[in-house]
């Protein structure tokens, strides 16, 4: 879900970020290209995400392709190395009546 910064093309890869702090506070960032499998979110920015646990994640709405509102919601799961996710839609089902 990356965007590129000279043009602002939105793209359906993930990407993986490492913080990492050492004892003397040197602090490190890593990234890492995931294996998704065909299944992933359309290409989007400006999206929310949250983590939801140490291997989840879930991202909501955003801008998609030639300005386009996106309103969906995505769900990635991490396999215990992190080399590998899998991304969910999450359904939405109406309300039940009042």
């Amino acid at each position: 879900m990356a965007e590129d910064s000279n043009r602002g093309d939105r793209h359906n890869d993930t990407w993986l970020g490492q913080v990492s702090i050492r004892e003397n506070l040197d602090i490190s960032l890593s990234w890492r290209l995931l294996n998704v499998g065909s299944t992933s979110p359309p290409p989007q920015g400006a999206h929310a995400a949250c983590c939801i646990s140490s291997r989840g994640m879930v991202v909501h709405g955003g801008i998609g392709l030639n300005g386009v509102r996106l309103d969906d919601t995505w769900i990635i799961e991490l396999s215990e190395n992190q080399r590998f996710g899998t991304w969910h839609q999450m359904v939405r089902h109406p309300s039940p009546p009042a």
